[in-house]
């Protein structure tokens, strides 16, 4: 948060108004996407969460500019696991559970191309990466759940048990995106700025394992959640031209 604060006060130097052209401030939500290794009857659900952003840039003519931003993303994971009741019914349990993983502040460089459609509205073109400024894990040890498995008519039968194991960082750590947006002007120096964003990384940026097992015997080890900060994003925010 030091660090938005600090881009911020800046604006209001003559010095930074002379080496940057406009700043711009847009959030929205997310979609993040998780592989998983020995599913055993584990899947992810898909579920949003929300990303925010601050940037500063500096054009170098009227369809050339880079950026330079900080990013706040917070990172959780939703499944359910899928099972059967002694008399064949199909189940899907835990999944109305969120498991935090991580929150992180980034910064984020991107080149930028843009082209005028007419004096209203200019679409554009981001290409860059994230690196991570800070990583904190959302939660450390195990987290046990358990949840009912009836029969048909209502009786108790089994209980499954799940234990979500605490999660590590892996080491991956640059994040590549790729956004297309548009600007929407609403005076000279004010604009709206909407668009979709891409991200993905190379490497495994964190995982972690979980286990389930039933009174009746279905169980399932070692099952490895990872995130490789693949997401899909729709950003809404404005942009201000500083001269």
């Amino acid at each position: 948060m030091r660090l938005v604060l600090i881009l911020l006060i800046g604006l209001s130097t003559q010095g930074f108004a002379q080496t940057f052209h406009y700043f711009r401030v847009n959030m929205g939500p997310k979609l993040e996407y998780f592989q998983v290794q020995n599913a055993a009857n584990l899947e992810m659900l898909a579920h949003i969460d929300v990303g925010a952003g601050v940037y500063i840039g500096k054009r170098f003519n009227e369809k050339f500019s880079a950026e330079v931003g900080i990013v706040k993303n917070d990172y959780t994971a939703r499944f359910e696991i899928n099972t059967k009741n002694p008399e064949g019914k199909e189940l899907s349990l835990f999944g109305q559970s969120l498991y935090p993983t991580y929150s992180s502040y980034q910064i984020a460089v991107l080149g930028q191309y843009r082209v005028p459609i007419n004096e209203k509205w200019i679409v554009y073109s981001n290409v860059g990466f994230h690196a991570f400024l800070t990583k904190n894990l959302s939660r450390e040890g195990i987290l046990t759940e358990n949840e009912i498995i009836y029969a048909n008519n209502g009786d108790e039968v089994d209980n499954m048990e799940l234990i979500y194991f605490s999660n590590d960082f892996e080491g991956g750590n640059l994040i590549f995106r790729a956004d297309l947006g548009v600007y929407r002007n609403i005076t000279d120096n004010l604009a709206i700025d909407m668009s979709i964003s891409g991200r993905a990384a190379s490497q495994s940026i964190s995982e972690f394992t979980v286990e389930y097992k039933s009174n009746l015997g279905a169980s399932a080890k070692n099952i490895l959640i990872s995130n490789h900060a693949a997401s899909w994003g729709l950003n809404l925010g404005i942009k201000y031209r500083i001269n």
